[in-house]
């Protein structure tokens, strides 16, 4: 995954293990639910964005490389 993706998603999976709720203000995202449990829908949607962030990068790192040729 890309670094930094990974990083985010990391801690706010770790700040939701210690019940603090983060939210996503544009995404409108919270981390967890009404009850204080981690919100699922949140969490795949975490997983899904840090898998296109990497793609992403991936891709603009072959382009670069592909420029330079």
């Amino acid at each position: 995954m890309g670094r930094d993706a990974m990083d985010v998603r990391s801690l706010i999976l770790e700040l939701a293990e210690h019940g603090v709720c983060t939210h996503v203000v544009n995404r409108n995202l919270r981390s967890l639910d009404k009850r204080r449990r981690k919100d699922h829908v949140t969490m795949m949607v975490l997983g899904i964005l840090t898998d296109l962030a990497e793609m992403e990068r991936e891709t603009t790192a072959e382009r670069i490389v592909s420029g330079q040729r």
